[in-house]
């Protein structure tokens, strides 16, 4: 087994491809990097991205995912306030949505005066999901996140609402870049045909052209200090005591350690991967909080 010396990837995790003592993912980096840290260019684009979304004759500009936990939140409160965005907040239950989770999604959809839906899941397709994640890489999180996907592009279809934004951060976004992964999202999820047909049949629009899915910090660079600050500002959202990250997700903990277990690699490496990439820890430091993660 080969280890990349400037992440924590090895040849033996998939898609990773090590070559003169780095991984794919790392000689492809810097590529992305340079984008990052374009500021004004990312807003301009940005800018370009809403003014597409705006229709008048609509009444929603976009839909938005919101889980209750920050950076969703953090999101949902510029689109709004920042952007004058006519936003539809969805919430997906997926049976492990914190209560605390449930009343940050409340009380700030309520605050900005936004249309807000909760859609619980289907607990048969979960199930499926789970269990077809769980057989990929030992913990329900991908299924979780591939069936929110698409439920979310489906009831932008069936609403007729053209764009599709989410809150996920730049160390989920980028954490993969330069990993081989195929051109269709969660396309691993799709090689189980009876899930993918379970799919098809509870979710009209599931086949079809996805909709844009535009990534607000794609195009932004926010601190966590600067997101707590703004919404216990503006919309007194709160964070369990311990702070969490995961928080609005009561299973985590257990899906973590599913996630170790088969692959004896944490969870989150590729975000951690995409600190070190970014130059804000060191190797050492990364391998060090992923040690504990896992003992934890």
């Amino acid at each position: 087994m080969k280890e990349c010396c400037q992440c924590l990837n090895n040849s033996a995790m998939p898609y990773v491809e090590i070559k003169d003592g780095l991984c794919n993912a790392c000689r492809s980096f810097p590529k992305i990097k340079n984008v990052l840290c374009k500021c004004e260019a990312l807003e301009r684009s940005f800018l370009d991205e809403v003014n597409k979304c705006k229709n008048s004759r609509k009444k929603y500009d976009a839909i938005l995912g919101v889980s209750g936990g920050k950076d969703s939140s953090y999101v949902l409160l510029k689109l709004v306030t920042k952007y004058n965005m006519k936003v539809l907040a969805v919430t997906f239950d997926n049976g492990y949505l914190s209560e605390l989770a449930k009343e940050n999604v409340v009380r700030s959809t309520e605050t900005l005066g936004v249309d807000h839906i909760f859609i619980v899941l289907d607990k048969n397709l979960l199930k499926m999901a789970y269990d077809t994640s769980i057989e990929i890489n030992g913990a329900p999180c991908l299924g979780c996140s591939q069936i929110m996907y698409t439920a979310i592009m489906n009831e932008a279809r069936k609403r007729g609402v053209d764009y599709v934004f989410h809150g996920r951060s730049r160390r989920q976004i980028f954490g993969t870049y330069g990993l081989n992964k195929g051109e269709r999202p969660f396309s691993e999820m799709y090689q189980n045909e009876e899930y993918k047909e379970a799919l098809l049949s509870h979710y009209a629009y599931a086949d079809s052209e996805p909709l844009p899915y535009i990534g607000y910090f794609f195009y932004h660079d926010v601190t966590q200090e600067e997101m707590e600050k703004e919404l216990d500002m503006h919309l007194g959202w709160r964070q369990n005591k311990n702070k969490e990250e995961h928080f609005d997700c009561t299973y985590h903990k257990e899906a973590r350690d599913m996630f170790y277990h088969k692959n004896k690699y944490a969870l989150d490496i590729n975000e951690r991967n995409y600190d070190i990439r970014m130059g804000y820890i060191s190797r050492q430091e990364a391998l060090k909080l992923s040690r504990n993660d896992t003992e934890s």
